[in-house]
């Protein structure tokens, strides 16, 4: 339990701005080399952009959400909080965990910040991924937009419920 606690504590490897500002200029260089050189007219490669494109478009506001919500964590709630947090036993820290997760709006790629934050402030890893399989699954926006989806269709109700319910199932199946 000592090293895991060392582990936690280490200091996180950060990717420099730099870094970031080049990737996306390289990128952008590509854009405009495959437009000019009419590759960008290939149907195999529009494809790709437009795949590429839509991914981006649909997750990147729920990762800022993920990023915004576990910077909020570091700032605004003591580490006190997390101490006692972490001191409850894994059946207590798992289930609330998974309730939290069911409250915050975020996609797969939403919850992995805010997971990864939970258990560098002392929280078992656990109680990291049962937060990380119920976001997606169980929050509020995942319900409805699975109500709305099915609504047309007159099976609403039966889909929203065979999500939630199989999405718990799976959960207490990889936990147990």
């Amino acid at each position: 339990m000592e090293q895991a606690a060392v582990s936690r504590s280490a200091p996180a490897r950060v990717v420099p701005l730099w870094v970031v500002g080049a990737a996306f200029w390289l990128l952008v260089l590509l854009v405009v080399v495959a437009r000019s050189t009419g590759l960008a007219e290939n149907e195999t490669v529009a494809t790709f952009g437009v795949i590429f494109t839509s991914i981006v478009v649909e997750a990147l506001p729920f990762v800022l959400l993920g990023a915004a919500a576990s910077a909020a964590i570091a700032v605004w709630v003591p580490a006190r909080v997390f101490a006692r947090m972490g001191a409850l036993p894994a059946p207590l820290q798992v289930p609330a965990a998974a309730v939290a997760g069911f409250a915050m709006p975020v996609c797969e790629c939403g919850s992995v910040p805010v997971a990864r934050r939970l258990i560098l402030r002392g929280l078992r890893p656990s109680a990291g991924i049962a937060f990380m399989l119920a976001a997606p699954i169980l929050n509020p926006i995942v319900l409805a937009s699975t109500w709305v989806a099915y609504g047309a269709a007159g099976r609403a109700l039966e889909m929203t419920a065979a999500r939630a319910a199989s999405g718990s199932r799976w959960r207490c199946l990889r936990a147990g």
